[in-house]
Formats: structure tokens, sequence, C-alpha cells
């Protein structure tokens, strides 16, 4: 399964610039209220946070920025 960030689930709004801690922590979650019910990927730690979304669900909620491959600190 492929996920994506897209801007209103990122807490700057800014996903371009998300940069993943070598050591995320990151969390699963189910949303019944979210797109019909999905199972989202939250970050719980380092200096951003964000939910990332399934990939077939982006682009439902409004135009703006979405990111697949987020870089990791250090690499």
């Amino acid at each position: 399964m492929v996920y994506c960030v897209e801007w209103l689930d990122s807490e700057s709004g800014d996903v371009q610039s998300l940069v993943l801690p070598e050591h995320p922590d990151l969390e699963t979650e189910e949303r019944a209220d979210l797109l019909g019910g999905i199972r989202v990927i939250r970050s719980t730690g380092g200096p951003w946070t964000f939910e990332a979304i399934p990939y077939y669900a982006w682009a439902h909620r409004g135009m703006g920025e979405m990111v697949v491959w987020l870089p990791v600190a250090g690499r």
C-alpha cells in the first residue's frame, strides 16, 4: 500500500518541507470519519506532525500539495 501526505494533513500545511527523523515514531489508526473509512499513518514525534493517507484517497478534499516520498534527516 502506498501512502501520501496532503497539505491539510500536515501541521504546517507545507508538505514539501517534511523530513522524517532517522527513527520516526509512527502509528496507524482507523479513521471512520475520513473518506468513508481509511487507515492512516500518523507521526507521533519529531519536529513535524502529519497523517499519511492511502494514495488512492488523495485529492478528494480539495486542491493542494501532496507528497509520497519523504526524505529522512541525515541521508
